[in-house]
């Protein structure tokens, strides 16, 4: 079955209930709870997507992911960042359509399942909002490059973001690309 096909199906089954939504929910506030303590602590952060590989068997995803987001490089950073951030606001886009996400709460299990990363909702009004999102698929465990890394999980979050609430602007605050341990993102309405 195409990964495409597959991930539609294990939304969809998770939004029919066949997939059981607490065990993922659980997975995901486990996940929060030690990437807080984490991120914000000096101690060694893990290499591998310890709790995303709880949902997705392999972390196969990211080694897809970024092996053709390597291969984009080669004709270009700038295609390669549009191209990623274009996948991800249209894998995002139609998971909402899907009805997949339905509502901000919806975002953090999907998010997982999809092995996009553990999404952390750490500031959340109408007009300025804050999300980390740990073990990300873009950068996870990468060494500091000196900048931002994620322009999938930025497309991805500005088509939620959009879809629910309208124009917004996003920005990537911290990355593992500057060293940071998660990558955080602030969310702006307009």
């Amino acid at each position: 079955m195409p990964w495409r096909a597959t991930v539609f199906s294990l939304c969809a089954k998770l939004v029919e209930g066949v997939v059981e939504l607490d065990s993922v929910e659980q997975i995901v506030d486990d996940a929060v709870r030690f990437w807080r303590k984490i991120a914000d602590s000096e101690n060694d952060a893990p290499r591998r997507r310890i709790f995303v590989e709880k949902l997705v068997k392999r972390d196969s995803v990211a080694m897809i992911f970024r092996s053709v987001r390597d291969r984009l490089r080669t004709l270009g950073t700038g295609l390669a960042n549009y191209v990623t951030y274009e996948a991800g606001y249209d894998l995002a886009h139609r998971m909402v359509s899907k009805g997949a996400i339905r509502s901000l709460d919806d975002v953090p299990q999907i998010f997982a399942l999809l092995g996009i990363g553990i999404v952390d909702i750490v500031r959340e009004r109408l007009d300025r909002s804050y999300v980390r999102i740990y073990e990300c698929l873009s950068c996870f465990g990468s060494n500091p490059v000196g900048k931002n890394m994620c322009f999938f999980e930025l497309g991805a979050l500005r088509a939620v973001y959009e879809a629910l609430y309208g124009k917004v602007r996003i920005v990537e605050k911290e990355c593992w690309g500057y060293g940071n341990r998660f990558c955080g993102f602030e969310i702006v309405a307009l």
